[in-house]
């Protein structure tokens, strides 16, 4: 059994989607899924799709959504994460990828949310897109207030890669590791323990090649495995075997 540790199945594009999905998580060889959040809506949503047994809720507002966290949210969530359900804060992080105007805010929030995450003893799904040096370093200077970080969706090389690990964080890839010019992730994913890598769909978005322009679905993540196993030069059972255990350790599943 593989588990998608980041599908985004709250998502409005997977609506029609979502009750075939949740059927296919009791036949397939994907039998579990974390549905993180990235908004105080999509926080709710997560909480009702997570009612499935084969599915657990992140909580917490996206970097690109910073402004929208207020006293409000903040409560909200600080009530919410004591859910049996919940078993992350996430995805939270910093994004500079359409700029730079709301940096403080996102590093703000960031910080109140993994401040929230200590409080309730759960670990942190990363958020982290082209602000690299500014991510490592919250990540370093916070390492005593995070019980386990992911960084989620990685797009770097191995050289940070190395970083994140040494620092004692997971790391998580996606069907970005199927892609032909993506020959940098993949050879990150060669020097990653198989003990820190899990795998993920981040759909609605990001499908693998083999159905590159779809809307990504859950059960696509066995192509990100089938991947992982040839850059490992292991066999395909193994790596749903390892990853799984991984994310059974990460987010304290009893599955």
């Amino acid at each position: 059994m593989l588990i998608d540790t980041h599908s985004h199945i709250n998502d409005e594009k997977l609506a029609d989607s979502l009750e075939e999905i949740l059927k296919n998580l009791s036949t397939g060889r994907v039998g579990g899924v974390i549905c993180p959040s990235y908004s105080l809506d999509s926080s709710k949503t997560s909480l009702i799709v997570a009612q499935n047994d084969r599915v657990w809720a992140a909580l917490g507002v996206h970097p690109e959504n910073c402004t929208q966290y207020d006293a409000t949210t903040k409560q909200w969530l600080d009530k919410a994460l004591s859910n049996p359900k919940v078993v992350a804060v996430g995805e939270i992080g910093i994004d500079y990828h359409y700029g730079k105007e709301n940096v403080a805010k996102q590093k703000q929030v960031l910080l109140s949310q993994v401040e929230l995450a200590h409080k309730h003893d759960l670990p942190v799904i990363f958020h982290m897109r082209d602000a690299w040096e500014d991510c490592l370093l919250f990540l370093k200077n916070h390492k005593d207030i995070i019980k386990r970080g992911v960084v989620h969706c990685f797009d770097g090389d191995a050289n940070v890669a190395q970083k994140i690990v040494d620092l004692g964080y997971y790391i998580s890839v996606t069907g970005l590791i199927t892609y032909p010019k993506n020959a940098k992730v993949r050879e990150a994913v060669k020097i990653i323990p198989h003990e820190r890598l899990m795998v993920e769909t981040d759909a609605p978005y990001l499908a693998p090649q083999k159905y590159r322009g779809k809307i990504n679905r859950p059960e696509y993540v066995a192509e990100v495995a089938d991947m992982v196993a040839s850059i490992w030069g292991i066999g395909s059972e193994e790596v749903d075997r390892i990853t799984t255990q991984n994310a059974k350790r990460f987010f304290e599943l009893e599955v």
